[in-house]
């Protein structure tokens, strides 16, 4: 990957918003993962592009954040998130209806070392205050909709109550969420609601934000944000525009190989014919036609550069000489045998 691969890369959520964690993980101050040298992806990703779950607004979400803070702390006494469990260190001991810990774990399955402590602080004016990422949002209104079509299934008085009548049930509510009407189309698709914030690594030191994507609006661009996007060409300038049609069945070719394997079959291989754009050589069209598996046919001939191959052409020629030579003794004698009968 790089300015100079030819590929413009797409960073899921997961890494886009993680990016300090990805880095740590990838090595690159130090060893790589499992060993493999460490490599400088911040120069690496320059020109790639990101996204993560777009922040919502409005009163739903105003209500949301406000109901967030005022919840009581869970960290206890040990001051921070995943710290040991010690005499001096007590964790919060809030448990659920089975009486099991909330915030406080065996978090490696050894009883010989402290359990840790886990939980939050949801006072903005706390040092250690953890503030919802956008999951948090997504996630509450993921439990509210279960809950709605839940509802809508006991008031239809559903004889069953299984995963595939809540996937139906699903289908057909609708409520308002923090991150706005949340109803789904029939293919399970939510039909409006969902946002992303598009970024773009524009420099060893971080992303830029290029503007926020719904689908509803589509990409909306920040005040000269599309002017400023560095693209992973070789010298960060924007590629040339290319429309791809749909393939159709003529845009697929089919190359046999000349020469049968040991076990008497030939491989035939479909690919998409290509066009080249400048240096580089690309796909001439995208989806449509599926292209078929490469597959094994029979071979209908003896290869030449074979023994089998000279042994027929040897008994073809050989053939040859004698039909030509039936068919010269067979023009000489004809006319005698019919212009000289026996009598």
């Amino acid at each position: 990957m790089g300015p100079t691969s030819g590929y413009l890369w797409m960073f899921v959520d997961a890494i886009a918003g993680n990016v300090e964690a990805v880095l740590e993980t990838a090595g690159v101050n130090g060893v790589g993962v499992f060993g493999a040298p460490a490599v400088n992806l911040t120069d690496v990703w320059v020109g790639s592009m990101g996204s993560i779950p777009l922040a919502p607004s409005g009163a739903k979400y105003d209500q949301f954040l406000l109901n967030y803070q005022a919840q009581s702390s869970t960290l206890g006494t040990c001051g921070g998130s995943d710290v040991n469990l010690t005499d001096s260190c007590a964790c919060d001991q809030t448990a659920d209806s089975a009486g099991n810990l909330l915030f406080q774990h065996n978090h490696d399955e050894d009883e010989s070392t402290p359990d840790r402590c886990a939980g939050f602080v949801y006072d903005p004016s706390d040092a250690d205050y953890s503030a919802p990422n956008a999951y948090s949002y997504l996630a509450y209104d993921a439990v509210w909709a279960l809950a709605v079509a839940a509802n809508s299934l006991v008031e239809n008085n559903a004889t069953e109550f299984g995963g595939s009548q809540m996937q139906e049930a699903l289908k057909s509510i609708s409520f308002e969420g923090v991150t706005g009407t949340v109803d789904f189309e029939s293919n399970g698709d939510r039909e409006v609601g969902v946002g992303f914030t598009i970024m773009n690594w524009a420099s060893s030191d971080g992303y830029n934000t290029l503007g926020n994507w719904d689908n509803t609006n589509g990409l909306v661009y920040g005040d000269g944000a599309e002017a400023s996007i560095v693209y992973s060409t070789e010298d960060n300038s924007k590629p040339p525009d290319i429309v791809l049609p749909a393939c159709k069945a003529e845009d697929i070719e089919v190359t046999v190989e000349p020469d049968c394997s040991s076990s008497g079959t030939r491989l035939a291989q479909f690919r998409v014919k290509t066009v080249t754009v400048g240096d580089d050589e690309t796909n001439m069209c995208i989806g449509g036609v599926v292209r078929p598996e490469d597959i094994e046919i029979d071979c209908e001939y003896s290869p030449v550069s074979g023994t089998a191959g000279l042994l027929a052409i040897v008994c073809g020629m050989i053939g040859a000489v004698i039909c030509g030579a039936w068919a010269i003794w067979v023009g000489v004698f004809w006319y005698h045998k019919v212009r000289n009968p026996i009598r």
